[in-house]
């Protein structure tokens, strides 16, 4: 289950990066997914704590949206996707 879920974590931001700009997509990535404190992330892609916490705030719904679609397609491999 752990191994299902990272797949379908990887594949949910691989998709999602083309469509956020770079310097938030890994601010995103840093703080949300690798877990490093606020502070620092602000600070290493120069950003204020208000427009992370944003950041953070957009793409962690935008994220599970996506988990949520490619978990979907995961559960229905017969089901033409972007993938196929």
């Amino acid at each position: 289950e752990r191994e299902w879920q990272a797949a379908a974590m990887e594949e949910a931001l691989r998709r999602m990066k083309p469509d956020v700009r770079p310097e938030h997509y890994a601010a995103f990535v840093a703080s949300a997914v690798e877990g490093q404190d606020a502070e620092s992330v602000a600070k290493l892609y120069g950003l204020s704590r208000d427009n992370l916490y944003q950041i953070r705030t957009r793409l962690t719904a935008k994220l599970r949206e996506t988990v949520a679609a490619v978990l979907a397609e995961m559960d229905s491999p017969g089901a033409p996707g972007p993938l196929a």
